[in-house]
């Protein structure tokens, strides 16, 4: 079942290049940055241009297994800090587990929200003399301050393909002195030509149109659909496969988007989808929101959701649209008493969408499933 046609469904957001566009919000950022293909790409580059291999680096418990894939590959040790149930960092718990061969530190904003927090994992790093990793994975648009998300650490990236309309994609940004944004790092860049995996994915995202489809000044075809209409896709059960499949430069098709894609709209879309979600179930008492409020500069990623009974929610919206409990946790930290609030959230939050095809109306029709 297809979520339920509005007559008064918003337009895709595409624009001629000479409005503004992700393109030039990224541009707009103010660090030197580089296209990967994805945030896993761009978390091995990081590592790379910090000179981790060989050391030890912080990160938080709260991840899927994918993440630990670049460690691995490049003799990282990852050490995992807890996370507390509103998703702030234990910074206490991130210094006790630190030692002389420890380099650096990941912080991550979750679902597009900041860092509660962040400062205090920068003051971390600067007593310790550790380089901050800012990994902004949920949400290519999120600010703090008017500060994107993703440039607020020594090297840090966002993952595009989470929150756009594209099949791939990811900027590593660099912004601190500790790092060479000149170095050469392997798997940067942008693929000179299309190929038969752009045109796949805009047959499949055309073909799958229930709704809005908007003019798009591509090379490839005439329309493209709102590519997270397309249900987002967890991470399999093979990180490590995943992991070597991303080993290519970004696609030409990624790149020729980020110049037409409506960044203001793309944010009010999501917003108003997420907004949604909260005035149906935030006074349920089945579920527990993890977040209560919006902030300003949030374009968030999902509605993220923690329910008595997970299992349930996700079939009441099976058919309809993707939600599914999230993360699967990394070996290490899955089963570990150590990480039993992590272990215990993982089996019980829940992801609803909250894309902007998506109109408040839809949103309605999705919660009287729930309820």
């Amino acid at each position: 079942m297809s979520i339920p046609s509005s007559p008064r469904r918003r337009p895709w957001p595409l624009l001629p290049s000479s409005r503004r566009t992700v393109r030039s919000v990224v541009d707009g950022a103010g660090v030197p940055y580089r296209f990967c293909s994805s945030s896993k790409i761009a978390l091995r580059n990081a590592l790379v241009a910090l000179g981790c291999p060989g050391t030890n680096v912080l990160l938080p418990s709260y991840l899927p297994p994918g993440v630990v894939e670049p460690f691995h590959e490049l003799d990282v040790e990852p050490r995992f800090y807890r996370v507390a149930d509103d998703l702030s960092a234990d910074v206490a718990d991130a210094e006790a587990r630190l030692d002389d061969e420890t380099s650096a530190i990941v912080v991550v904003h979750y679902f597009g929200f900041p860092q509660p927090r962040l400062d205090e994992i920068r003051a971390l790093a600067d007593r310790h003399d550790l380089a901050v990793i800012d990994n902004n994975s949920h949400s290519t648009l999120s600010r703090r301050d008017g500060r994107l998300l993703g440039t607020f650490g020594d090297v840090g990236f966002t993952s595009l393909h989470k929150t756009l309309p594209v099949p791939d994609g990811a900027v590593l940004y660099f912004n601190g002195p500790c790092v060479d944004p000149t170095e050469r790092l392997p798997l940067t860049g942008v693929r000179d030509r299309y190929t038969c995996d752009d045109y796949r994915y805009c047959a499949g995202a055309a073909a799958s149109s229930a709704g809005s489809v908007g003019e798009a000044a591509l090379e490839l075809l005439d329309c493209l659909r709102n590519g997270d209409n397309k249900p987002y896709v967890p991470p399999s059960d093979d990180p490590l496969g995943e992991y070597q499949r991303s080993k290519v430069r970004m696609s030409k098709l990624s790149s020729t988007a980020l110049t037409r894609i409506d960044p203001v709209a793309v944010t009010v879309n999501r917003r108003a989808a997420f907004a949604r979600w909260h005035h149906h179930l935030s006074d349920d008492d089945r579920f527990a929101p993890v977040f209560e409020h919006l902030p300003p500069g949030v374009c968030p990623w999902f509605y993220p959701v923690v329910a008595d009974d997970p299992a349930s929610l996700v079939e009441s919206l099976a058919g309809a649209v993707s939600a599914f409990a999230w993360p699967t946790l990394p070996s290490g930290v899955r089963g570990d008493p150590d990480y039993r609030a992590e272990n215990e959230r993982s089996r019980r939050l829940v992801l609803l969408p909250a894309h902007q095809d998506m109109t408040p109306r839809d949103v309605d029709h999705l919660a009287a499933r729930v309820r």
